[in-house]
């Protein structure tokens, strides 16, 4: 563990980390992807008859390239929201325009196939590999790709529920700023946008300066690369 972190250390100080980083996914991936291919099992379906992503697709969304886990966090993510919701009293069933913004490959959009009331679905994420295959597979929805920091292809108030799961702990403070100015001006009034973000429970995490500037209600940022 030392030794990784002095590698990791190095790399950064050399501005060659991400390249690195990159050029180890990209070949893992592919290793993963074929074997997917081989064995046969994209054609296999989830138990709500919705294709499963290749590993690659999901590692790109979960930070790992397990289909089950992409699954099961995926479940939780669909949950946590529901709950939100129903504690509010605004259940996810009572919704007409939902907006899943950093979609990915649908990990949580898939969970709303057969949501009562049928609302107009929305996705959109940065990663057009994603979209791609979101766009062939679930076809219950309409998903779009998105700049990282242009305006959206939707009108003024056009959802009443946004979320943005995971997508927030990836971005700088001005990025932050703009999407919640973004998000907001198509949220209808009175709608819901959930954003979720790394909260108190991470404080381990920080060292003692990070932790009086969290405290102060200041944005902490790690690995700003």
């Amino acid at each position: 563990m030392i030794a990784r972190k002095a590698v990791s250390n190095s790399l950064r100080s050399l501005g060659l980390l991400n390249s690195v980083r990159w050029c180890k996914r990209k070949i893992v991936g592919s290793q993963k992807d074929l074997a997917w291919f081989i064995s046969g099992y994209q054609r296999s379906m989830a138990l709500d008859q919705t294709l499963l992503p290749t590993p690659s697709l999901c590692f790109a969304v979960s930070a790992n390239y397990d289909v089950s886990y992409f699954l099961r966090t995926g479940a939780q993510g669909a949950e946590s929201i529901r709950s939100i919701l129903a504690r509010n009293h605004r259940p996810i069933e009572s919704f007409d325009s939902i907006l899943d913004f950093g979609c990915g490959c649908g990990r949580i959009a898939r969970h709303w196939k057969d949501l009562e009331g049928s609302p107009l679905l929305t996705g959109t994420d940065i990663n057009p590999s994603l979209v791609k295959w979101a766009q062939r597979n679930l076809k219950f929805g309409r998903f779009l790709t998105n700049s990282l920091s242009s305006a959206l292809p939707f009108k003024d108030r056009e959802f009443d529920l946004i979320y943005a799961v995971s997508v927030f702990t990836h971005l700088n403070e001005n990025l932050q700023k703009h999407w919640i100015t973004e998000l907001t001006r198509i949220l209808q009034p009175g709608g819901v946008l959930l954003i979720t973000v790394k909260g108190a429970n991470w404080k381990v995490e920080l060292d003692h300066d990070q932790k009086k500037q969290f405290d102060n209600d200041r944005m902490v940022v790690l690995e700003p690369e």
